[in-house]
């Protein structure tokens, strides 16, 4: 029969439906065979985030506990290569071997997937026969994943805290060495604290100093006022008239006494005669007399005696010249023992420099040691409250843990059957258009 070149690929299909029937009912029938001859498999679905940040831990601000933002999956590649590298090489799969020694690690192996979704989350993929088992094994995956991520994370400060552990005991007896070399030194030294010993050794010299100058200044003011002094002195009396007293006059006193007797005479006498008796006139004539002479010849007070004492302004200058000669007396004896003491005082200001240097290296030594020692001691206490604490690299969300009921059947029936159609039809329609075309190649070269 010749080939007609004009039908179409309907047409050819046409014909050569014998050839796609016949693939389609083969890839049905294996696809039937597959489903009967392997039992029924599930796939459980487990995911964790890796943060691409993961809030900080510090004793002293809140602000690095605090996160800035959500927090959100990891999107940098070099760390979910770092992921897949660590699914890849085994590790994982050989904890979740130790944890559940009914799976084998070549099962394990063979059938459990991690990969990262698009939205970038660490996804654990496990199939079994059983799908409690598949969700068992996709969450110890996971449990796995975080503990693996944790143990790497705190290697480096277990081992800091090793070497810290063992550096302690060092830097605490350098600390009680140079203490013992500090308390030696000042006990050398004769001294309890350099800076307060230099500052009494300086307040010390500043009142010897002081009283030096003061010493030599009472003896020029000594020498100055002790020749004024003297001069007055030599100008002054001794004593001086402090008091008078004055009394009446003796002779006064006994005229008045006689004056007195003649009038009484005269005036008993005028009880017998009269006036103009001469008895009379001579009484009163003394009388006259005697008045005049109490009136005009007679001092009525007399000088009875006359006090004198120390002038005070001499005794004072007298006082002050005895004060100038014991001064003077005591002025070398004094100069000589403030000499000595300000010689001594030097002295021992002359070795501070030494001491100071001395004591500055082995208190730099001592501040060294001590900060050394307060930086081991924080360092040690931050990295045993991180440990634990424990360094979580990982947000885990419960509801995205994997579950018998979350389980999904693969394949199912329905869609084994519709792919094999699928897959058998395309096949047939290759293989139809493929005979057509080896056909139509013979009719042109039949040789």
């Amino acid at each position: 029969m010749a080939l007609d070149r004009s039908t179409t690929i309907f047409g050819v299909l046409y014909r050569r439906r014998l050839i796609v029937l016949l693939t389609v009912l083969g890839s049905v029938a294996g696809g039937y065979y597959y489903g009967a001859a392997f039992p029924q498999r599930y796939v459980a679905e487990s995911s964790v985030i890796v943060p691409e940040t993961m809030p900080g831990f510090s004793l002293n601000s809140e602000d690095q506990n605090i996160p800035n933002g959500p927090v959100l999956p990891v999107s940098k590649e070099e760390i979910r290569s770092g992921m897949m590298g660590i699914m890849s090489s085994g590790a994982i799969h050989e904890r979740v071997a130790e944890h559940m020694p009914e799976i084998s690690y070549s099962y394990l192996r063979k059938n459990v997937i991690g990969d990262i979704d698009r939205v970038s989350n660490f996804v654990i993929l496990a199939i079994h026969e059983n799908p409690g088992v598949a969700a068992d094994i996709a969450n110890e995956f996971t449990l796995a994943f975080e503990e693996l991520i944790k143990e790497q994370a705190e290697h480096g400060p277990k081992m800091s805290l090793a070497a810290l552990q063992v550096e302690l005991p060092g830097a605490e007896l350098a600390v009680e060495k140079n203490q013992a070399d500090l308390i030696l030194a000042l006990a050398e030294m004769d001294l309890v604290d350099l800076d307060s010993e230099m500052q009494a050794l300086l307040s010390e010299r500043r009142r010897i100093d002081s009283m030096l100058h003061s010493l030599r200044l009472s003896r020029l003011v000594s020498e100055a006022q002790r020749p004024v002094l003297e001069e007055l002195l030599s100008k002054r009396s001794e004593f001086r008239t402090t008091a008078r007293q004055f009394q009446l006059n003796s002779s006064y006193t006994q005229l008045l006494s006689n004056l007195g007797s003649v009038a009484t005479d005269m005036a008993v006498k005028r009880l017998t005669y009269k006036n103009d008796h001469p008895e009379m006139l001579a009484l009163g004539a003394r009388i006259k007399a005697l008045e005049g002479q109490a009136q005009n010849s007679i001092e009525r007070m007399v000088h009875s005696s006359t006090s004198e004492s120390l002038d005070a302004e001499t005794l004072e200058m007298l006082n002050q010249l005895v004060s100038m000669e014991i001064a003077d007396a005591s002025y070398q004896a004094q100069k000589i023992v403030l000499d000595e003491q300000l010689v001594y005082v030097k002295a021992q200001l002359q070795k501070m420099p030494g001491f100071q240097a001395t004591l500055s290296g082995i208190q730099g030594e001592l501040r060294h040691s001590q900060a050394h020692l307060s930086k081991v001691r924080l360092r040690i206490s931050e990295l045993k409250l991180h440990l634990k604490r424990g360094l979580h690299f990982t947000v885990r969300n419960p509801n995205a843990m994997a579950t018998e009921k979350g389980a999904k059947e693969i394949p199912t029936l329905s869609a084994l059957y519709a792919t094999c159609l699928f897959m058998g039809l395309v096949l047939g329609v290759t293989l139809a258009l493929a005979s057509e075309l080896i056909a139509g190649l013979r009719f042109k070269r039949p040789y």
